[in-house]
């Protein structure tokens, strides 16, 4: 299942996480991030044992924004336990992000 967490609660998420984590920072006005939603909760669906999967739903003048140095809209950030492995700052479909 797809978690939604607000702002204010996210590095506490992330700080807690002990396994795969993917994080997905979004915006509602942006139809791109409606379909990557849809494919990364088919993503949760097919490897719910294996990697935990959230979102925040980003205001346009968030500080999560700079905190976290995002450059575009919609971005994937994987996280192995508390700590950044990979950033993804484009739309993938659900067939990549299953490979």
């Amino acid at each position: 299942m797809l978690r939604r967490h607000s702002p204010d609660e996210i590095f506490d998420v992330i700080a807690d996480n002990d396994g795969l984590f993917l994080l997905n920072f979004s915006l509602p006005s942006i139809s791109i991030c409606a379909t990557l939603r849809s494919d990364l909760e088919r993503l949760s669906d097919t490897f719910e044992s294996q990697i935990e999967i959230g979102e925040v739903q980003l205001a346009p003048q968030t500080d999560l924004i700079m905190e976290f140095g995002l450059t575009s809209i919609p971005t994937l950030l994987l996280f192995q336990g508390p700590n950044e492995i990979e950033r993804v700052e484009q739309f993938w479909t659900f067939d990549a992000l299953e490979e």
